[in-house]
């Protein structure tokens, strides 16, 4: 490995540190499920007869991508729980793609001052460069605006560069980073690249769901695969009360990765179980003392897992300067368990923006004894 090229990764391995907030760790697996047309070649890969380039999807985050064929792909997953696939060229520079969840139509305009000092600071200490400087402007990445920001920094022969492009759909965030180095020996990498960014495209991802069953509880729902468990502190999915948890002792909750909406489900069994007057005068009273503001905006009849159920949908603040949060309950009564489940989004565009997934987790519950 070349002096030039060791420089080059120390440089990624800084800006690594400050944009993607972890360096590209983890345990890796080849990626195993292709699905997009081509001519099937080894495991793991397809090749587009039309550019006798290499494939690869995800079909989760929605991401079709072309590598050259030379170019080694790997696949993981970041200390943060972050996925990455990264795709390293014959001469050991490479192009990395993260993927975050973030809130609904987030901002990408999100490197402020500080944070570009201290990059610049990151990038002097761990390459060794001078006349380091960051500049930042608007893109396009799979046809989607983008915005692009490039590290530069200069040695007495050369001037490194490590771009980051950032881009932003729905509640996805995609963050592509490579480097360039201004020599000619660099200038087939640079080619392969362009090509790879060109042949990029983007579409809504496809959301896969997993079976959850607990026989001790007696209930049974589906969960987009994607989304994280929590048996241990359930009501933190729903947030607004975590008193809920002296009235419903055991459950279980699920949660898109950064938080900002869940679904979760909870029982309690008892020898008198409560009416539904008797349910929406506890959960109210529960809701007091803990959010700085909730309001009942509904209530009313419904069913749940065919059996008669009672609906409320409240309207919340943990704080004077929060959004507006939402979250919707439905208990039923079977026998002497009383079962809830509720659906909670930080604001109301990610109430509407899961809203979906979380009608199809409700609609699938049973109630299995």
């Amino acid at each position: 490995m070349s002096s030039r090229t060791l420089l080059t990764i120390t440089i990624i391995a800084a800006v690594a540190i400050v944009v993607i907030g972890v360096a590209f760790l983890g345990t890796f697996k080849e990626y195993t499920e292709p699905s997009m047309p081509g001519g099937k070649s080894k495991i793991g890969s397809i090749v587009n007869p039309s550019t006798n380039m290499m494939v690869y999807e995800n079909p989760a985050w929605g991401v079709y991508l072309e590598y050259p064929a030379a170019w080694k792909k790997t696949e993981g997953r970041s200390l943060l729980g972050n996925e990455q696939v990264e795709f390293s060229s014959p001469i050991d520079l490479s192009l990395r793609m993260t993927y975050y969840y973030t809130r609904v139509d987030s901002s990408i305009e999100s490197f402020d001052e500080s944070f570009k000092k201290d990059l610049e600071e990151r990038l002097t200490t761990y390459a060794h460069l001078s006349n380091t400087r960051i500049t930042t402007q608007n893109a396009t990445l799979g046809s989607n605006p983008a915005l692009r920001i490039d590290f530069i920094g200069n040695t007495e022969e050369l001037e490194y560069r490590v771009v980051t492009i950032r881009m932003i759909r729905g509640d996805r965030m995609y963050d592509i980073t490579y480097s360039m180095i201004n020599d000619s020996q660099f200038a087939g990498y640079e080619a392969g690249i362009q090509k790879m960014l060109d042949s990029l495209k983007f579409a809504s991802p496809k959301e896969s769901y997993a079976a959850y069953e607990n026989r001790d509880l007696g209930l049974r729902l589906k969960h987009p695969e994607s989304w994280m468990k929590n048996e241990e502190s359930w009501s933190q999915v729903l947030g607004f009360a975590p008193e809920l948890n002296l009235l419903f002792p055991s459950g279980v909750g699920f949660s898109v990765p950064n938080h900002i909406a869940g679904v979760a489900v909870a029982v309690v069994t008892s020898k008198a179980p409560m009416s539904d007057d008797e349910w929406k005068g506890a959960i109210i009273a529960a809701t007091k003392g803990y959010a700085y503001e909730s309001v009942l905006v509904e209530s009313g009849n419904t069913t749940l897992s065919g059996n008669p159920a009672y609906r409320m949908v409240f309207s919340y603040r943990l704080r004077a300067d929060d959004p507006e949060h939402k979250v919707t309950l439905l208990l039923t009564t079977k026998g002497n368990r009383t079962y809830l489940i509720g659906y909670n989004a930080w604001d109301e565009k990610a109430y509407d923006y899961y809203s979906g997934i979380a009608g199809e987790m409700m609609d699938s519950f049973e109630i299995t004894n």
